[in-house]
């Protein structure tokens, strides 16, 4: 009899550590264990990895995928960008750099900064809570 008791036990504590909320808390901490294990023995590299496979994550979760990659593209261009500069030796001023993030910012989106509001969802629709910092409509 106390083998049936255990066993049930054991089902409850799995059933219970199966839900979305506990689950959400245990990557938490797993997460966070690993920030502390990379951060203290970890190089830069290994850092940049895991944060960008966290961002990935969060973007596949939140159904934004592409404006993930995007943004990824628009890193990528605008890295190369200063890195030409600092390879002519040229100097860039803030004018320069605006100018360098729009011009980027037109080649990964394909549109100019000002018009890429429309990858936010749509005022209709419910935001999940993990995907977006505005209050839920009621």
């Amino acid at each position: 009899m106390r083998l049936y008791w255990t066993l049930s036990l054991m089902v409850a504590v799995f059933a219970w550590a199966a839900t979305a909320r506990v689950q959400t808390f245990i990557n938490a901490r797993c997460f966070e264990a690993r920030l502390a294990l990379v951060s203290a023995w970890g190089s830069a590299a290994d850092y940049q990895a895991m944060m960008d496979a966290k961002q990935r994550r969060l973007a596949e979760e939140c159904d934004s995928l592409e404006g993930y990659l995007r943004l990824k593209e628009f890193d990528r261009l605008l890295a190369r960008h200063i890195a030409n500069a600092a390879r002519t030796g040229v100097a860039l001023s803030r004018d320069d750099m605006a100018r360098l993030r729009d011009e980027c910012m037109r080649e990964a989106f394909g549109r100019s900064p000002q018009l890429s509001g429309d990858l936010d969802p749509a005022p209709d629709e419910l935001p999940n809570p993990r995907c977006s910092s505005r209050p839920a409509s009621s």
